[in-house]
Protein backbone atom coordinates (compact mmCIF):
# COMPACT_ATOMS: atom_id res chain seq x y z
CA UNK A 1 0.00 0.00 0.00
CA UNK A 2 1.67 4.08 -0.81
CA UNK A 3 1.44 6.25 1.55
CA UNK A 4 -1.48 7.45 0.33
CA UNK A 5 -3.67 4.66 0.75
CA UNK A 6 -3.75 3.55 -3.03
CA UNK A 7 -2.52 0.34 -4.25
CA UNK A 8 -0.19 -0.48 -6.74
CA UNK A 9 0.28 -3.74 -8.68
CA UNK A 10 2.93 -5.21 -10.19
CA UNK A 11 3.24 -8.06 -13.04
CA UNK A 12 5.77 -9.83 -13.79
CA UNK A 13 5.57 -12.44 -16.83
CA UNK A 14 9.33 -14.22 -17.60
CA UNK A 15 10.77 -17.57 -18.90
CA UNK A 16 7.84 -17.29 -21.56
CA UNK A 17 10.80 -18.47 -24.28
CA UNK A 18 8.53 -16.96 -27.10
CA UNK A 19 5.39 -19.79 -26.81
CA UNK A 20 2.60 -17.98 -28.89
CA UNK A 21 0.10 -20.48 -27.08
CA UNK A 22 -1.18 -21.89 -24.22
CA UNK A 23 0.85 -25.35 -23.40
CA UNK A 24 1.17 -27.71 -20.62
CA UNK A 25 4.14 -27.25 -18.48
CA UNK A 26 5.59 -28.85 -15.54
CA UNK A 27 5.64 -26.72 -12.27
CA UNK A 28 6.62 -27.95 -8.72
CA UNK A 29 4.73 -28.42 -5.82
CA UNK A 30 4.93 -29.59 -2.27
CA UNK A 31 8.08 -32.05 -4.19
CA UNK A 32 5.34 -32.93 -6.79
CA UNK A 33 5.92 -32.46 -10.86
CA UNK A 34 2.40 -31.06 -11.77
CA UNK A 35 1.69 -30.48 -15.27
CA UNK A 36 -0.98 -27.38 -15.94
CA UNK A 37 -1.23 -25.06 -19.03
CA UNK A 38 0.75 -21.84 -19.07
CA UNK A 39 1.59 -19.79 -21.54
CA UNK A 40 0.07 -18.45 -24.03
CA UNK A 41 0.09 -14.70 -25.36
CA UNK A 42 -3.45 -14.48 -26.09
CA UNK A 43 -4.01 -15.65 -22.56
CA UNK A 44 -1.40 -13.07 -21.10
CA UNK A 45 -3.05 -10.14 -23.15
CA UNK A 46 -6.52 -10.88 -21.42
CA UNK A 47 -5.25 -11.48 -18.04
CA UNK A 48 -3.40 -8.12 -18.39
CA UNK A 49 -6.23 -6.31 -19.46
CA UNK A 50 -8.11 -7.92 -16.68
CA UNK A 51 -6.05 -6.96 -14.05
CA UNK A 52 -5.18 -2.91 -15.79
CA UNK A 53 -9.15 -2.67 -15.44
CA UNK A 54 -9.38 -3.69 -11.96
CA UNK A 55 -6.50 -1.51 -10.39
CA UNK A 56 -7.12 1.47 -11.95
CA UNK A 57 -4.56 1.19 -14.43
CA UNK A 58 -2.00 1.57 -11.14
CA UNK A 59 0.23 -1.50 -12.67
CA UNK A 60 3.44 -1.83 -13.98
CA UNK A 61 4.07 -4.75 -16.51
CA UNK A 62 7.65 -6.34 -16.20
CA UNK A 63 9.05 -8.56 -18.46
CA UNK A 64 11.91 -10.03 -16.72
CA UNK A 65 13.65 -11.98 -19.76
CA UNK A 66 13.86 -15.40 -21.77
CA UNK A 67 11.18 -14.01 -23.71
CA UNK A 68 13.11 -13.79 -27.43
CA UNK A 69 14.36 -16.97 -27.06
CA UNK A 70 12.38 -20.65 -27.09
CA UNK A 71 10.19 -21.57 -30.48
CA UNK A 72 11.35 -21.95 -33.59
CA UNK A 73 10.10 -18.77 -35.26
CA UNK A 74 11.38 -16.60 -32.54
CA UNK A 75 14.67 -18.54 -32.89
CA UNK A 76 14.86 -18.32 -36.67
CA UNK A 77 13.91 -14.90 -36.67
CA UNK A 78 16.32 -14.22 -33.77
CA UNK A 79 13.24 -12.67 -31.68
CA UNK A 80 11.60 -10.37 -34.10
CA UNK A 81 8.61 -12.56 -34.86
CA UNK A 82 7.42 -12.02 -31.29
CA UNK A 83 8.24 -8.15 -31.48
CA UNK A 84 4.65 -7.04 -32.36
CA UNK A 85 2.63 -9.13 -30.24
CA UNK A 86 5.33 -7.79 -27.19
CA UNK A 87 4.29 -4.24 -28.10
CA UNK A 88 0.72 -4.95 -27.84
CA UNK A 89 1.00 -6.43 -24.48
CA UNK A 90 1.37 -3.01 -22.38
CA UNK A 91 4.93 -3.94 -20.70
CA UNK A 92 6.12 -0.89 -19.28
CA UNK A 93 9.53 -2.36 -19.21
CA UNK A 94 12.22 -5.64 -19.64
CA UNK A 95 15.35 -6.85 -18.33
CA UNK A 96 16.84 -9.39 -20.70
CA UNK A 97 18.33 -12.77 -20.20
CA UNK A 98 18.90 -14.97 -23.24
CA UNK A 99 18.04 -12.32 -25.58
CA UNK A 100 21.91 -11.39 -25.52
CA UNK A 101 22.60 -14.48 -26.93
CA UNK A 102 22.28 -12.98 -30.66
CA UNK A 103 24.68 -10.85 -29.68
CA UNK A 104 24.78 -7.13 -28.76
CA UNK A 105 23.49 -5.72 -32.09
CA UNK A 106 20.66 -7.90 -32.65
CA UNK A 107 19.99 -7.14 -29.26
CA UNK A 108 19.89 -3.46 -30.13
CA UNK A 109 18.01 -3.65 -32.78
CA UNK A 110 15.42 -6.03 -30.62
CA UNK A 111 15.44 -3.47 -28.21
CA UNK A 112 14.88 -0.34 -30.66
CA UNK A 113 11.38 -2.34 -31.72
CA UNK A 114 10.36 -2.30 -28.53
CA UNK A 115 7.61 0.32 -27.25
CA UNK A 116 9.05 -0.07 -23.74
CA UNK A 117 12.47 0.44 -22.34
CA UNK A 118 14.86 -3.02 -22.11
CA UNK A 119 17.88 -3.74 -20.62
CA UNK A 120 19.06 -0.55 -19.21
CA UNK A 121 16.23 1.02 -17.25
CA UNK A 122 14.13 3.90 -18.16
CA UNK A 123 15.25 5.36 -21.34
CA UNK A 124 13.49 6.33 -24.94
CA UNK A 125 14.47 6.76 -28.17
CA UNK A 126 18.21 6.34 -29.59
CA UNK A 127 18.99 5.90 -25.77
CA UNK A 128 17.23 2.33 -25.94
CA UNK A 129 19.65 1.44 -28.21
CA UNK A 130 22.67 3.00 -26.29
CA UNK A 131 23.52 -0.73 -24.47
CA UNK A 132 26.60 -2.38 -25.22
CA UNK A 133 27.86 -5.62 -24.80
CA UNK A 134 29.56 -4.67 -20.74
CA UNK A 135 26.55 -3.32 -19.72
CA UNK A 136 24.22 -6.01 -21.36
CA UNK A 137 26.54 -8.81 -19.30
CA UNK A 138 26.15 -6.27 -15.88
CA UNK A 139 22.13 -6.05 -16.08
CA UNK A 140 22.07 -9.58 -16.50
CA UNK A 141 24.70 -10.47 -13.51
CA UNK A 142 22.93 -8.32 -11.41
CA UNK A 143 19.27 -9.80 -12.01
CA UNK A 144 20.58 -13.10 -12.04
CA UNK A 145 22.87 -13.10 -9.08
CA UNK A 146 25.50 -14.36 -11.43
CA UNK A 147 29.14 -13.40 -12.09
CA UNK A 148 30.27 -11.62 -15.00
CA UNK A 149 32.16 -15.03 -16.23
CA UNK A 150 28.92 -17.10 -16.00
CA UNK A 151 27.60 -14.67 -18.05
CA UNK A 152 30.46 -14.69 -20.82
CA UNK A 153 30.14 -18.22 -20.79
CA UNK A 154 26.14 -18.23 -21.53
CA UNK A 155 27.09 -16.00 -24.38
CA UNK A 156 29.77 -17.96 -25.69
CA UNK A 157 27.14 -20.46 -25.48
CA UNK A 158 24.36 -18.83 -27.35
CA UNK A 159 27.06 -17.35 -30.28
CA UNK A 160 28.15 -21.25 -30.93
CA UNK A 161 24.59 -22.02 -31.15
CA UNK A 162 23.78 -19.01 -33.38
CA UNK A 163 26.79 -20.20 -36.07
CA UNK A 164 25.15 -23.76 -36.05
CA UNK A 165 22.17 -22.58 -36.70
CA UNK A 166 23.24 -20.49 -39.62
CA UNK A 167 23.32 -17.05 -37.59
Amino acid sequence: MMKNGNSFTVMQLNDSHAYFDLHQEMFWLGGQAVYRPAGGYARIATLVKQIRAGNQERVLFCDCGDTLHGTYPVLKTQGQALIPVLNSLGIDAMTAHWEFAYGPATFKQRAAELSYSCGQGPCSGEERCSVDEGDARAACAARQGQSEAHIRDQDALGHQASKRSGH
